[in-house]
């Protein structure tokens, strides 16, 4: 199997190849605009000569920023050097590392764990879900690649390249440090005090460059981005809200399940159909099964971590676990998102296959125990054995599924976004003075394609676009900042912009652009549910 894993992973990569040349998500558009004013200008700036902390990620600017220019355009040379990325430093070194961890937690003889883990990470890697975050153009998934390097490399003789991969971690985002706490921890309690020193000088020094670019960018220790979680979740994102840690623990393991249930085993699409059960509920019975197995091995696995003993032989995977633990609670309890198993926490996706056989494994030695002596322990290994290669093979159905569907759900976001945000960017640079101020909330691909000054409201940029945006006093906001015009993304059924009499803002349609078919596609992101996009001309009354 370790022989066929590359060359299967980059055939699925090559069939996850979209139709078009673009990304799902506007978040990665507004990356690229970093990029190319740091590689055109020197500027870490969204509109030039204005510098700006609006990335949460400066390492994944910079390198996109590298991107050789091989076309007459940057924008095809920016888009396609990420997609490589997205591969190189995502997805290929996941697929070389997971099996040396998952093999730590597998039973049965040298050759089954050797198979069995490279199949484990073959069937990880290819999910679509990963593919499609591979594809997205973020951060995300190198971010999780490159905690498993960190993992790995800690486990070798030379502590600098685990050092080296920590201060990568962290300059792509700046919440790598919940890695460097544990493996810091790790080595002190066996002694290394040098290792640990290095580790903490590595990653210290990394987060310190970060928190230094962001004060000298915008005069805060943070990305700008994130004064958008004190109006879109109603806290405050510099404090710890450990008050509602029980409540938020109670919607993080539902929303887990939830988002894993929906965004790796696809029931809606698996075979079988949905059955209906007492309650109202509808659940397909692969994917239930599938939900009870990955508790199960995840429940194993913790209990595992708690004893001692077992460190000896499972300490990566259990690095991990920890790691992922934290990851996640730090999202419950300082940056609440939608869905705790969303894009920015890709490390989540890493689990489910490895759990559901874990969770099977561990059944199968606790049924061998109850029948011992029923059977000779030869027969029992076998059977256990091909079991186990069975469910294997059984795994193969959401993912293959998951692949078609998430291949979907990438065409259609990036039609979306190249025919909505990127469509109006163009005729905007062709038809608005140059001199335009554009207000927009999805600022990325419209940016990109415009050139045009913009002005932010989702708090990327700026913190009081998205606060008058939640206080419903937005005319306030733009007349403030000189606005010209409105970039808005609508609904078909929503009626047109006019006058606002409160704050004696008059909006004239200049341009509309709408979708042929409205798919409701919005696993990922709000625009993919939006059908069709406006651009207002703003004129201020006395």
């Amino acid at each position: 199997m370790r022989y066929l894993a590359l060359p299967l992973l980059l055939a699925v990569w090559i069939r996850f190849t979209p139709e078009e040349l673009g990304f799902p998500l506007d978040d990665a558009w507004i990356f690229l605009v970093f990029a190319a004013n740091l590689r055109e200008h020197g500027e870490w700036a969204f509109n030039r000569g204005e510098p700006s902390a609006g990335v949460t990620s400066p390492l994944w600017a910079a390198l996109l920023s590298s991107a050789p220019g091989i076309s007459e355009s940057l924008q095809v040379d920016l888009v396609r050097w990420t997609r490589a990325l997205g591969l190189t430093l995502g997805l290929l070194p996941l697929a070389v590392v997971l099996p040396w961890f998952f093999s730590k937690g597998l039973t049965g003889s040298s050759r089954f764990r050797r198979e069995a883990s490279w199949a484990l990470a073959v069937l990880t890697v290819c999910q679509g879900v990963f593919l499609f975050h591979a594809r997205s153009g973020m951060e995300t998934v190198a971010f999780a690649s490159c905690g498993i390097v960190a993992i790995r490399t800690l486990f070798l003789p030379n502590p600098f390249w685990c050092s080296l991969a920590l201060a990568g971690l962290v300059l792509l985002r700046l919440e790598g440090l919940l890695l460097a706490l544990p493996l810091l921890a790790y080595c002190l309690s066996r002694g290394e005090r040098l290792r640990a020193a290095l580790f903490a000088l590595f990653s210290g020094s990394a987060a310190g460059l970060v928190l230094f670019n962001n004060w000298r960018l915008c005069g805060a220790l943070f990305p700008t981005t994130f004064a958008g979680r004190r109006f879109l979740f109603k806290l405050d994102p510099d404090n710890l809200h450990l008050e509602r840690l029980g409540e938020s623990f109670h919607k993080f393991a539902a929303q887990w399940v939830e988002r894993i249930h929906d965004w790796c085993w696809m029931d809606r699409f698996l075979p079988g159909g949905e059955a209906e059960l007492p309650g109202g509920v509808r659940l397909n019975p692969l994917a239930a099964l599938l939900d009870g197995l990955m508790l199960l091995g995840g429940l194993l696995l913790l209990l595992r971590a708690l004893e001692p003993k077992r460190w000896a032989r499972s300490a990566p995977l259990f690095l991990l676990l920890v790691w992922t633990l934290l990851h996640n609670l730090f999202y419950v309890t300082v940056l609440p998102s939608g869905g705790h198993a969303g894009r920015y926490q890709a490390i989540n996706f890493l689990w489910p296959p490895f759990f559901v056989l874990f969770a099977f494994q561990g059944a199968g030695s606790w049924l061998a125990r109850v029948a011992r002596g029923a059977n000779s322990s030869g027969a029992r290994g076998k059977a256990g054995t091909a079991a186990r290669i069975a469910l294997l093979g059984l795994l193969l159905i959401p993912v293959g599924v998951s692949i078609r569907v998430w291949k979907q759900v990438l065409d259609s976001g990036i039609e979306r976004i190249n025919h909505l945000h990127l469509g109006m960017g163009e005729w905007a640079r062709a038809s608005l003075p140059s001199d335009s101020r554009v207000v927009a909330f999805d600022l990325g691909g419209f940016k990109m394609a415009s050139n045009l000054y913009v002005i932010d409201q989702s708090g990327l940029l700026d913190a009081r676009g998205l606060e008058s945006f939640r206080k419903h006093n937005s005319p306030e906001f733009y007349r403030a900042r000189r606005a010209t015009h409105l970039f808005k993304f609508e609904r078909v059924e929503e009626q047109d912009l006019s006058i606002d009499p409160v704050w004696k803002t008059t909006f004239a349609l200049e341009r509309r652009i709408s979708l042929d078919r409205d798919e409701g596609l919005d696993r990922e992101a709000c625009q993919n549910a939006w059908s069709r996009c406006s651009l207002y001309r703003i004129e201020y009354q006395e």
